[in-house]
């Protein structure tokens, strides 16, 4: 399975190669097939090899090699030899040239530097990286192998990416939610989760909000008593004669005090809002003491009541988080 370059996918819709709504077909046919962004633009017909290629050339700073260029090119079978076979198909790349020094090889996404010094240490030669469509490198290299065993088709991917886990924390009850969630909503989770792990606690809105912003803004947007709301959830006295009584949030049943320990430790609690077509998935996270983003608890905010029952599930939740850690 390809890797899903989202960054790649955002500039070509920034540029304008590709419309905004065109997103949604791309990474369903990258689910489907396991091809390159890129490359299922092309096969879904929504843009054309060369201005493609040209776009790309410009984004890694390096020039290109068409499909037809590359389908005619001599390239000898000894290229191959430093590289390894599988090596060149697993990361679909295909020396082509040879000069004092250099060995030029054609690659979708030639600025991943760890594949590159990969490429240094096998061949033990400066590399100098082009790009060229996955589907013409796969058929280069198919010419080049005929006669050998036959290569194995590009796996299929996983019914939905792999659960968040380097970099951030997950409890069981966002896990079990993220695991029912269908392909398509699973993508675009992992793709807000992965800013979040890059990000981290720096990530700001629109996509990441406080749990106040994210109640006013979508459930009490024309309620006009939420000023009031919001400063009694935020005053210590009002939580010390209980929260329910004053007609602001819940917290727990628990005693004063521990409301408003539970009350202050969900100001280190934040929103991350993925949109996908009518959906509105909401995931809520906790930045925990050594810093790490803990995910909580998921769900779709256009379900009735959503944040009612949701920020008494995540207090609880997050209070559970914290006092378990304090004392492990």
């Amino acid at each position: 399975m390809a890797p899903v370059h989202h960054d790649v996918l955002d500039a070509l819709i920034e540029r304008g190669l590709l419309l905004p709504t065109d997103r949604h077909r791309v990474l369903e046919h990258c689910a489907a097939s396991g091809e390159y962004v890129e490359e299922a633009a092309v096969e879904l017909g929504l843009i054309e090899e060369l201005p493609l290629l040209k776009f790309l050339a410009h984004l890694h700073q390096t020039y290109f090699v068409t499909g037809q260029r590359l389908s005619k090119a001599d390239i000898p079978r000894s290229l191959l030899e430093p590289v390894g076979d599988d090596f060149a198909w697993e990361h679909c790349l295909l020396p082509v040239k040879l000069t004092r020094g250099d060995v030029h090889v054609v690659m979708p996404h030639p600025k991943q530097s760890e594949l590159l010094a990969e490429l240094r240490c096998r061949t033990g030669l400066g590399v100098s990286a082009l790009v060229a469509r996955p589907a013409a490198i796969r058929r280069r290299l198919e010419r080049l192998l005929e006669g050998l065993p036959p290569r194995p088709a590009m796996a299929m991917p996983p019914p939905r990416p792999a659960r968040p886990e380097l970099g951030i924390l997950t409890v069981d009850v966002f896990a079990e939610w993220y695991d029912g969630l269908d392909a398509e909503l699973a993508l675009e989770v992992a793709r807000a989760t992965g800013v979040l792990q890059k990000k981290g606690a720096a990530l700001a809105a629109p996509m990441s909000v406080s749990v106040d912003v994210a109640l006013v803004s979508d459930t009490y947007r024309d309620t006009p008593s939420v000023g009031g709301w919001r400063s009694m959830a935020l005053d210590q006295a009002v939580l010390e004669r209980g929260l329910e009584k004053a007609g602001a949030r819940r917290v727990l049943h628990a005693p004063p005090s521990a409301g408003y320990a539970i009350h202050r430790a969900m100001q280190q609690v934040r929103v991350l809002r993925v949109e996908l077509d009518e959906h509105r998935l909401r995931v809520f996270y906790g930045v925990d003491p050594a810093g790490r983003m803990v995910l909580l608890l998921g769900g779709d905010a256009g379900e009735p009541g959503f944040y009612e029952q949701a920020i008494e599930r995540v207090e609880r939740l997050w209070y559970e988080y914290l006092t378990t850690e304090r004392s492990a």
